[in-house]
């Protein structure tokens, strides 16, 4: 049902949010406010105490005779007093000089004002959020002391539950009393905590107009015209009497006005009805539970008035907090609902309700000195606040002191006002983010909660980030897969707000994704999941492939609504992730079961927004999330190494099928990780791969390059990767069945079953690598010993020979092609020239095969992901293209513009041998050097060219002055200039010309004349060489430094990180070396063609180290490495608690535990002493003292 507010805002002309203050006020013109005058000036008989003259009568309204104007004096016959409304001419923002504070907003009232107004105007025009919850402050108006504790008690509790459940504080707006303690605890949070500009606790006073000091200085100039700023300045001054300032630490003020002056009962009546209409709305964090905003009062000291107020909330169900110790009224209340007798009881004696009564009284008279015509009306008011003393909390500050929080009793009165119902209990302690709260609702309930029930609070803390209650309602029981159905993923994604740059790249790739049918209607949802897909896609260089669970999953049909995921962990963790709730995301990367690969992606990811993002804040922080993601993908794998070498390496090569069927090792280099590639483990799978079955430890270098020059040696030199000795009869029958003509293919399959069977480890802690059939040569395990014709097949496809080999092969064709561009360029029919094409056409078809071979969906991305892969690819292309535009020009062109073409073609060529050296540990990092160097180099360039240019120009000016040959103009502005950067710096040339002459009559006969101003070009180059020489050399000098020093310090990782690459490509490459590669070329063309007619996947698209494994197998390799993220978790807890800062904080968390317990102990002995006694006679033994 909709409430009162809602209807009138269905039905007001909206006119939304404006960003300009003068446009706001402006806008307020059409919420109609108003506010009171008095219209006759009518006597009374009393004034109340309140003396302005002798001769001079005071109105109903509280003002002089002489205050009103002549025509609102009436006539003799007529003594109605009356009022009449008009529009407010008090609105806009207070200044108060002297005060560090933002200026309040105020605005004049009339007392019969609709609240649903008002709380529009706070919402749409004050620009304020809706509350978690409504702390209405009352108390006493009058100035009293506090003692230092019961002062900081109440400060800090009062911000932090104001803080904690983003609450607003009502009061009475006066610089006094209770007001006025509320506004200074508001300061000191504001200045002790920095946050000044930042987070604002909402204090609104609701004060009646008349009791205003000084209230005409808030009364607009120009009322008429809504269009000033309206700010005006306030200073507080200490008044006495009836009148009070505004206090300058409250954020809004509503200046309540009946039409009279000093009467502080004024808004009274107008303050329930709005605090009402503010706790009729939802929680704008769940509004499909309907749950409205709490109110609580809170009551501090105060007298009869605060009795009142008391009572009135107390009839309308608001819980109420009272402050033991402050005095008077609260001390009053405090003290009647502890002994009040029990009605309910059937053994309440008539004695004890007589003799409490009696107590009662004494107390009303000591403690509130009231008259004796007033104490039976507050016994009265006492007695029905007594009836609802289920809505009371005690909170009691002994002198002894408490350790218990004010936030605590408040928060937990609010709660206690729902007992009725739990999950009520718990969207309150959600909305106000106390999980202390949340797990003494869980751990008292009788009846346990519905899995199902605690969905709509799931969803909640989710939005919210509140991971400790996500915490919380998963370990009680809730069910992630099926909470996670496709319409809540997607409506979480839709939480994202708009100015988030998220928000910004999912609208992108949604605004380019064509719509297949134009017809169907379009989602209700911005984005869906498929949207999301593409975008990670995106990120991830399309390493990532979109899961077929995206794929499947239309939007526009509600029936796909409810599907759920095979992995709800993991989407719960991309979305906190993109959401950048770091702490939400590292709750599911815990049990997400492939955490280094959830690690390694939400790191590619992160990297690739904050290179996005123009915000410099957000992007520091995505790029310190995405170190952390990094260094847990290392942790975790430096746990599973050490628990188990070969498992780990395992994991580094498995295909992973809810990461887009990518591995470990893939996702590391696609997302740059270079401290994850450089791990031990990962080298050491490296090293597997780089020898094959060669044995590492057993062969050296040396020996393999013997062995590849010379083949035959490899029986006598290289050893293997095999088992030492023979352990059973099955393998000597293996041997036999090989090395005999009879062995048939249905034995072989036999035995190979027979053996899988006998070897694989199905028990955790096993070999799991004994059971996979690993392709491309990685194999992890030693299973058995090969023969013969094994070891020779194993040696030629290890990439270590195979990079042997193609460095043989390319120095050949360097040699060969130095020797035609050398010796035999002009001899077109040259049986060599034909050799050497083929050969640059088979390294053309490998570059080919090496761009098909990649693992992204298109040409276009695949072309971009070999670029990307390999920088040296760039290189690879040039010389490809200038090879053939040589070759073009030389047989059907010019031939010595093909001669130039390939001298050029042939240094590329050259270059490109430093590849071969990035195997060495010691020459590696330096060719990252030169390469790093290079790109220092093209920009240093830019700077100088400018420079260079400018200088050539102003020389030539004044050297040659009038020259309009071309080789002369390029001669002076550039080569003069550049070479003179070496040292070459024609002095000659620059002090006597001789095509220039001062003879008159030589010039006379067409000569050029020499420039009188020679000498100034001296000047020039001196200050060109002492720019160029002196200060840009040095800058280059001092970039190539830093970019040394650089890589010197991190030397290690970078060749690692460069080995991988390397070692990938050779893996990858057929076993055949340029210029015979071509036919492995033709033959895996017949093998795709092959495969692709027969309607399976081309067999060109391999496996860069990943390996796919069996469903077992994966559980498997999932459970340990799930064990060692626990384990890492664990010991991760333990040294965090073993820090300095740690150990304080629980010992004085523990401290504070003791301190409860003793006061607690303390109150129960308090409690037994006086029943030693007489129990009717002592129990009402010590009334309060006031």
């Amino acid at each position: 049902m909709a409430t009162k507010l809602e209807k009138w805002q269905a039905v007001r002309p909206r006119l939304g949010r404006t960003s300009n203050q003068g446009e706001r006020l402006a806008a307020m013109k059409t919420l109609d406010f108003n506010m009171r005058l008095c219209t006759k000036y009518v006597a009374r008989s009393e004034n109340n105490g309140m003396n302005f003259g002798s001769d001079e009568g005071v109105c109903h309204c509280g003002r002089k005779r002489s205050d009103h104007e002549d025509r609102y004096h009436p006539d003799a016959n007529e003594n109605i007093w009356s009022t009449t409304t008009s529009k407010t001419n008090a609105y806009g923002e207070i200044e108060f000089p002297g005060y560090s504070t933002r200026p309040a907003k105020y605005i004049r009232l009339d007392h019969q004002s609709d609240p649903d107004k008002i709380v529009d105007l706070m919402l749409n025009y004050w620009d304020l959020k809706l509350p978690n919850l409504l702390i209405s402050v009352t108390g006493g108006a009058k100035d009293f002391t506090m003692t230092p504790k019961l002062k900081s008690v109440f400060r800090s509790g009062l911000t932090k539950v104001a803080l904690s459940t983003n609450a607003w504080i009502i009061t009475g707006g006066t610089h006094s009393g209770v007001m006025k303690h509320v506004g200074e605890a508001v300061r000191d949070y504001t200045l002790g905590s920095g946050s000044y500009g930042r987070k604002q606790i909402v204090n609104i006073g609701i004060t009646p107009w008349g009791v205003v000091h000084r209230r005409n200085d808030l009364i607009n100039k120009h009322n008429q015209t809504y269009t000033s700023s309206n700010i005006v300045s306030y200073r507080v001054e200490y008044t006495q009497g009836y009148e009070s300032s505004l206090d300058p630490n409250h954020s809004h003020f509503i200046l309540v006005d009946d039409g009279t002056v000093h009467n502080y009962d004024t808004g009274t009546e107008l303050r329930g009805k709005i605090e009402k209409a503010i706790s009729e709305h939802h929680h704008r964090s769940e509004k499909e539970s309907k749950m409205t905003i709490p109110i609580v009062c809170l009551v501090f000291e105060g007298g009869i008035g605060t009795l009142k107020e008391v009572v009135s909330a107390v009839e309308n169900a608001t819980p109420t907090v009272i402050i033991g110790g402050s005095g008077r009224a609260a001390d009053l209340l405090a003290w009647a609902i502890r002994n009040a007798p029990d009605k309910c009881k059937e053994d309440t004696e008539e004695k004890e309700t007589t003799f409490y009564m009696s107590h009662l009284r004494k107390n009303v008279e000591e403690t509130l000195k009231a008259q004796s015509t007033e104490i039976t009306d507050v016994v009265k008011i006492v007695n029905r606040c007594i009836n609802k003393r289920d809505l009371f909390t005690i909170y009691e500050l002994k002198n002894k002191g408490s350790s218990k929080d004010i936030d605590l009793a408040i928060l937990n009165a609010v709660v206690q006002a729902k007992r009725a119902d739990q999950m009520e209990q718990l969207r309150l302690a959600l909305a106000f983010n106390r999980i202390d709260i949340a797990e003494s609702v869980m751990s008292k309930s009788v009846k346990k909660v519905k899995s199902s029930d605690l969905h709509s609070l799931l969803h909640m803390a989710l939005v919210s980030d509140q991971v400790q209650f996500v915490k919380l309602f998963i370990e009680n029981g809730v069910c992630l897969r099926e909470f996670l159905t496709v319409g809540r993923l997607t409506k979480l994604y839709n939480t994202i707000k708009r100015t988030c740059f998220l928000h910004r790249l999912l609208s992108k790739v949604k605004r380019h994704k064509p719509r297949k049918d134009k017809r169907r209607k379009p989602s209700k949802c911005a984005f869906t999941l498929v949207d999301v897909g593409n975008l990670i896609q995106q990120m991830t260089d399309d390493s990532y492939q979109i899961p077929t669970e995206y794929r499947k999953m239309k939007q526009e049909h509600s029936g796909d609504e409810k599907k759920y995921f095979d992995n709800p962990r993991r989407e719960l963790f991309l979305w906190s992730m993109f959401q950048n709730q770091h702490d939400m995301a590292k709750l599911f990367l815990e049990e997400i079961g492939d955490t280094m690969a959830a690690s390694l992606v939400a790191m590619q990811c992160l990297k690739c927004i904050a290179s996005r993002e123009s915000d410099i804040d957000s992007r520091v922080c995505m790029e310190r999330n995405a170190a952390e993601y990094e260094q847990i993908a290392c942790d975790i794998l430096t746990q599973c190494y050490n628990d188990n070498e070969n498992q780990a390496l395992l994991l580094l090569i498995r295909q992973l099928p809810y990461w887009g069927n990518s591995s470990c090792s893939r996702l590391a280099v696609s997302a740059g990780s270079k401290n994850f590639i450089a791990h031990t483990a990962v080298q050491e799978l490296l090293s597997i791969v780089w020898y094959g079955k060669i044995d590492r430890e057993r062969t050296s270098t040396f020996s393999i390059i013997c062995c590849t020059i010379c083949p035959p040696l490899l029986f006598c030199i290289v050893k293997y990767r095999e088992p030492n000795a023979i352990d059973d009869e099955d393998y000597d029958q293996e041997i036999i069945y090989r090395e005999s003509a009879k062995f048939t293919s249905e034995a072989m399959e036999t035995f190979v079953e027979e053996s899988k069977h006998d070897t694989k480890a199905h028990q955790y802690g096993g070999c799991l690598c004994d059971g996979i059939n690993f392709n491309d040569g990685i194999d992890i395990c030693v299973n058995r010993r090969l023969t013969v014709f094994e070891k020779v097949i194993h040696f030629f496809k290890s990439p270590v020979v195979k990079f042997c080999y193609s460095t043989f092969s390319y120095i050949v064709f360097l040699l060969l092609f130095s020797y035609i561009l050398l010796v035999k360029y002009d001899d077109l029919h040259f049986g060599a020239a034909i050799v050497l094409t083929v050969w640059v056409t088979s390294l053309l078809f490998d570059e080919i095969r090496q761009i098909v071979q990649q693992e992204a969906k298109g040409t276009r991305l695949k072309l971009l992901n070999w670029i990307k892969s390999d920088n040296w690819n760039i290189v690879d292309s040039i010389c490809l293209a200038m090879f053939y535009i040589g070759l073009a020009t030389r047989y059907f062109g010019a031939p010595e513009i093909g001669r130039y073409i390939w001298a050029v073609d042939i240094w590329f060529f050259y270059f490109r041998m430093l590849h071969v050296f990035s195997m060495s540990r010691r020459i590696g990092p330096k060719v990252i050097m030169i390469r790093k160097m290079m790109v220092d180099l093209s920009f240093f360039i830019g700077i100088l060219f400018v420079i260079m240019v400018g200088y050539g120009v102003a020389a030539q000016a004044v050297l040659s002055p009038g020259e309009e040959s071309p080789e002369s103009l390029f001669a002076g502005v550039f080569y003069r200039p550049y070479f003179q950067l070496y040292g070459e710096l024609f002095l000659d040339e620059m002090s006597q010309d001789e095509s220039c002459t001062d003879n008159q009559t030589l010039v006379d006969l067409g000569i050029q004349k020499c420039s009188e101003y020679r000498w100034f070009a001296l000047v020039l180059m001196a200050l060109y060489m002492m720019l160029s020489n002196v200060l840009l050399l040095n800058l280059l000098i001092a970039m190539f430094s830093y970019t040394f020093a650089a890589v010197q310090d991190n030397t290690d990782i970078f060749w690692k990180y460069q080995r991988y690459g390397l070692i990938v490509e050779y893996q990858d490459r057929p076993t055949l070396c340029p210029p015979l590669i071509i036919l492995s070329h033709i033959w895996l063309l017949v093998c795709c063609l092959h495969t692709r007619l027969c309607g399976s996947k081309s067999a060109l698209v391999f496996g860069s180290l990943k390996q796919s494994m069996s469903e077992e197998d994966q559980k498997n390799l999932s459970l340990f490495e799930l064990i060692n993220t626990e384990k890492y978790m664990e010991s991760k807890e333990v040294k965090a608690t073993e820090s300095v800062t740690t150990k304080l904080n629980i010992a004085f968390e523990r401290l504070e535990q003791v301190a409860q317990h003793v006061e607690f102990l303390d109150s129960q002995l308090d409690r037994l002493i006086p029943s030693v006694d007489d129990r009717s006679v002592t129990k009402f033994k010590k009334p309060i003292t006031p």
